[in-house]
């Protein structure tokens, strides 16, 4: 067998058993199907990455949290909301 044979054989091998491998799906109600994008400063960013360097889940996780807190408490505020109170309990 070639040089070449041999590495598409086990580059293929290599393929189909890395192709179960990945994380296992995540619950429907956990997955996210969208995102925001917030522009800002290198200055802010830097703030932010140092604020959530020791946060498990990570930046994405915390800020997900801090907004929806702050939505929540601005929709109570002002008795409007978009979303039903069960809705918004299962996203944070």
């Amino acid at each position: 067998m070639s040089t070449n044979q041999w590495w598409s054989v086990d580059f293929l091998e290599n393929v189909v058993y890395n192709m179960g491998m990945g994380r296992p799906r995540k619950n429907g109600r956990l997955r996210m199907d969208s995102d925001i994008r917030i522009p800002v400063t290198s200055e802010q960013k830097r703030l932010i990455r140092e604020a959530t360097s020791h946060e498990p889940e990570g930046m994405a996780a915390w800020a997900r949290l801090v907004l929806m807190d702050a939505a929540k408490r601005r929709l109570a505020k002002t008795g409007k909301g978009g979303m039903a109170r069960s809705d918004i309990a299962e996203t944070s």
